[in-house]
């Protein structure tokens, strides 16, 4: 937890720059994985950084996978590209509520995505992501990889 107190506090002192692209956004994803979606909350630096913090709902896949919950803090770099296209990758750490009596994860995240803009604000996006989870009560550590798409709002 304290991984992501000092994340956190990072990501609210990174300075605004001047930007038109500046901004908050939200998305939504439903996975790859049975009944498993995630929701995102960001804040746009500039055309090419970010920082969101996104939580991931394991759903009916929590059975197999014993994760029920994950909390994500990432920064995120984006490559416009022509014809409405960017491609994004990124970075952070996860935070994971496993199922009753399971104990919890601390971990580091990647991945990576392309996203198409409908117009200035709704864009639809997908991606992969690489969840690297390292369970401290027996220093275990679980792997996670899945793909998802979905819808994204900028404000």
């Amino acid at each position: 937890m304290r991984w992501f107190i000092l994340f956190l506090l990072i990501f609210l002192s990174v300075p605004k720059f001047a930007s038109a692209e500046n901004g908050i956004y939200v998305y939504g994803n439903l996975n790859s994985r049975q009944h498993a979606y995630d929701a995102a909350i960001g804040y746009q630096f500039n055309n090419y950084i970010a920082g969101e913090t996104r939580w991931i709902d394991e759903g009916k896949q929590a059975a197999t996978t014993n994760v029920n919950r994950i909390l994500n803090l990432d920064i995120v770099g984006t490559i416009p590209l022509p014809a409405k296209f960017s491609i994004f990758g990124f970075v952070g750490l996860s935070d994971t509520e496993c199922i009753a009596g399971m104990g919890g994860f601390n971990g580091k995240n990647f991945g990576g995505g392309i996203s198409y803009a409908l117009n200035p604000r709704w864009s639809l996006r997908a991606e992969i992501t690489r969840l690297n989870t390292i369970q401290t009560d027996i220093n275990k550590m679980e792997l996670f990889t899945y793909g998802s798409a979905g819808v994204s709002f900028k404000f």
